[in-house]
């Protein structure tokens, strides 16, 4: 419920969107990693193996409007093995948006999101962790302005308040996300441009 007029503006801004991902090609899946069901496939060290590894990203990893790997943390392995046993579990390696499922309740913002671009791995897959949702474009994949934009958008304080209307706990669902409002594609690729220009992505200037 909205509890101040600040709320109730935000609100009002959101019913004037007319989008859902869906309109604007956009889709949200869950990381196909569930990690105690793929233990045989996670390596924590990279020089233990020779075999084909790509990189896993766990929400750890996902920082607002940064992918930061790898990070070292015991039982949280930075690589997954690439081979036909596991290829299920893989992804094209694409520009993306990375968005982690749950957020600490000391969490400033409910929802916490870095664009991933491609040129970031020389895998042709990724591995993505269950407790992180990944965004991507249906055809084709985002462009940078793209992929920046809306990171942006979702890491800011006006979608944070009108997220947590009608989300109360910690989990970031997909199936809600989806039936968020959005914007025109061409709002999310100006901010994109505009974030890009002045390569600022502190909070206070996305906001």
């Amino acid at each position: 419920l909205p509890t101040s007029l600040m709320d109730e503006e935000i609100i009002m801004l959101f019913k004037s969107w007319k989008h859902k991902f869906s309109d604007l090609g956009i889709k949200i899946s869950t990381g196909p990693v569930v990690a105690f069901r793929a233990l045989d496939f996670i390596v924590e060290n990279k020089s233990e193996e020779a075999k084909d590894l790509v990189p896993l990203y766990w929400l750890h990893n996902v920082v607002k409007m940064s992918v930061v790997w790898p990070i070292e943390k015991p039982k949280k392995g930075q690589h997954i093995l690439n081979c036909e046993k596991s290829r299920s579990l893989l992804i094209p390696n694409k520009n993306y948006v990375l968005l982690r499922r749950f957020s600490a309740k000391d969490d400033k913002s409910r929802l916490i999101a870095a664009p991933f671009m491609s040129a970031q791995s020389k895998s042709e897959l990724i591995g993505v962790e269950n407790k992180v949702n990944y965004i991507y474009r249906v055809q084709g994949e985002f462009s940078k302005e793209e992929a920046l934009g809306l990171a942006a958008l979702l890491n800011s304080k006006p979608f944070d308040i009108y997220f947590r209307t009608f989300n109360g706990n910690v989990n970031v669902s997909a199936t809600e996300l989806r039936q968020m409002p959005m914007p025109p594609i061409e709002i999310i690729q100006s901010i994109g441009e505009r974030l890009s220009l002045t390569n600022d992505y502190s909070e206070e200037n996305i906001n």
